[in-house]
């Protein structure tokens, strides 16, 4: 069985100010803090996720920067947690059809 820690949703612009009681309260700083939380609590598979979240995210701001572009803005941040679900889920497809339960996982 494959897991994924899958941060979707309408609006993530709005991460942590729309709706609290349905939508939750996370916001990018939350998420940096549930990072520091993961490494006190020795939880690997959520401490490689939100790595990759962060490097992913460090690597854009650098690439603007290095073009003379602003820091990454949220609607950036938003675009590539869309891509990063995008490409997890369809490669745990491409796992499952090639019958490579181990990689799925």
């Amino acid at each position: 069985m494959a897991y994924f820690l899958v941060i979707h949703g309408p609006n993530l612009n709005l991460l942590g100010q729309r709706e609290p009681g349905i939508y939750g309260t996370q916001t990018l700083e939350t998420i940096n803090a549930a990072l520091k939380q993961a490494m006190l609590d020795r939880d690997k598979r959520r401490i490689s996720t939100l790595r990759l979240i962060n490097a992913a995210i460090m690597d854009r701001d650098i690439a603007a920067r290095g073009a003379g572009r602003d820091p990454v803005s949220r609607e950036e941040i938003v675009e590539i947690l869309t891509r990063m679900i995008r490409q997890r889920q369809e490669s745990a497809i491409a796992y499952e059809e090639g019958n490579r339960l181990d990689l799925a996982e």
